[in-house]
C-alpha cells in the first residue's frame, strides 16, 4: 500500500462484525432462527468497526475465540444441508472474518452474494474481507464491490468510509473529504463510525486545502 500522511486516520479494515454481532449471532448458530438472523443484520448494518480479528476475545458475555470458532463450524455444517440460506452464508462469512479466516470468508461471501446480489451491506463486507486478504489494499476488485454497494445504497456508511479510505490512500484528499463528509452527514451523531471518521475527515480537509494551495 502506498505510504500516505496520517495513514493511521484511515478506515480500519478487518473489523467487519461488531462484538455485539458475535453475541447476537449465537442465537442463529444454535437455532437457525431467521428472526434472530434478521435482528443481527440490523445490528450489523452501518456500524463502526471493532478490534481486528486478531482480538476476538473481546467478544461480550464470555464468548472466546474457541466458542466463536465452534459455533461457526456448526453453522458451516448446517449450511451443507441448507445451501440456499443466504442469511446463513452471510453470517458464516462475517464470522470467519471475525476469526481472521479471510479465505474461508471470501468463499462464504461469494455464496451469499450469489443468493442476494443487491445487498449493499453484504457487498461492503465482502470488499472489506477481500481487502484484508489483499494486504489491506482496496484498489481493484474490493473497490469495485464498494462502488456496487454505493450504487445500490448511496448513503451506506461502511461503503462511504471505505471509498474515502481508498481516495485518501491515493492522496486524493478532496475525494476522501467528499466521501467522509457524507458519513458524518448521514450517520447518527452518536454512531461510533461517525465518531471514528470525524477526525479523519478534518485531516483530509486540511490536506486537501494544503494541496490546493501548493503548500507542503
Amino acid at each position: 500500500m502506498a505510504s500516505t500522511p496520517d495513514a493511521s486516520l484511515k478506515y480500519v479494515f478487518g473489523g467487519i462484525v461488531t462484538v455485539v454481532l458475535v453475541a447476537a449471532a449465537a442465537g442463529y448458530w444454535w437455532t437457525g432462527s431467521r428472526t434472530n438472523s434478521s435482528s443481527v443484520s440490523a445490528v450489523h448494518s452501518n456500524t463502526a468497526m471493532p478490534p481486528s480479528p486478531a482480538e476476538p476475545s473481546s467478544a461480550p458475555h464470555g464468548t472466546n475465540t474457541d466458542q466463536v470458532a465452534s459455533m461457526t463450524d456448526r453453522l458451516a455444517q448446517r449450511l451443507k444441508d441448507q445451501p440456499q440460506d443466504a442469511e446463513g452464508w452471510a453470517m458464516l462469512a462475517r464470522s470467519y472474518s471475525v476469526l481472521g479466516r479471510h479465505p474461508e470468508a471470501l468463499v462464504a461471501y461469494e455464496k451469499a452474494i450469489a443468493l442476494r446480489k443487491d445487498d449493499a451491506n453484504l457487498l461492503a463486507d465482502y470488499a472489506d474481507s477481500m481487502a484484508m486478504k489483499n494486504n489491506r489494499v482496496l484498489a481493484g476488485e474490493p473497490l469495485k464491490l464498494v462502488e456496487r454497494a454505493l450504487k445500490l445504497e448511496p448513503h451506506n456508511l461502511k461503503a462511504l468510509s471505505m471509498a474515502g479510505s481508498e481516495a485518501f490512500d491515493r492522496q486524493d484528499y478532496a475525494k476522501a473529504t467528499q466521501y467522509w463528509q457524507q458519513v458524518v452527514q448521514f450517520g447518527p451523531t452518536d454512531s461510533p463510525m461517525v465518531q471514528q471518521i470525524a477526525p479523519s475527515l478534518e485531516r483530509a480537509k486540511q490536506l486537501a486545502g494544503l494541496k490546493l494551495t501548493g503548500k507542503p
